[in-house]
This record gives structure tokens, sequence and C-alpha cells, in this order.
């Protein structure tokens, strides 16, 4: 194979590889209720999160969650 094929090749494989790692990432912040489900994985936390009284969050066993610094998650709520 020609070193242009080889290329475009190397740089198709990135591409596919940057867009399936950006749809399965989630990013979250304010107030959240309803379902983190392990197929949206990982969930980034961009600020703080909170789950208001009378709300329910569930996180799906098998959930990433990574916060950034100086974020907070706070439950009035349900977890």
């Amino acid at each position: 194979m020609g070193k242009r094929i080889i290329i475009g090749i190397l740089i198709m494989i990135g591409l596919i590889c940057n867009v399936r790692s950006l749809e399965a990432t989630i990013t979250v912040s304010g107030t959240q209720s309803g379902s983190w489900l392990a197929t949206n994985s990982p969930y980034i936390v961009t600020g703080t999160v909170t789950v208001a009284n009378k709300t329910t969050l569930t996180i799906e066993s098998g959930v990433i969650v990574k916060f950034a610094t100086n974020t907070l998650l706070i439950i009035y709520g349900t977890l």
C-alpha cells in the first residue's frame, strides 16, 4: 500500500474512535432526575449536580461518573 492510503486509513480510524468516544460521554450539571445509564457512560459532572426534593436520580450499575474540580453532588431527594 502507498503511504497516502495508509495515512488515510489511520486518519479514518482515528475519526471513528473519536466520534464513538464523544457519543458515549454525557456532561451533566444543575438539577438532575431520571436515570443515568451504563450505555451512556461516562457521565462527566462539569458543575454541581442537585437531586431536588421529591425527585429521584437512578444511577444504573456499571455507570462511571467523573467529577470536575470543585463540583458536588447534592441530594435532597432520592439517589
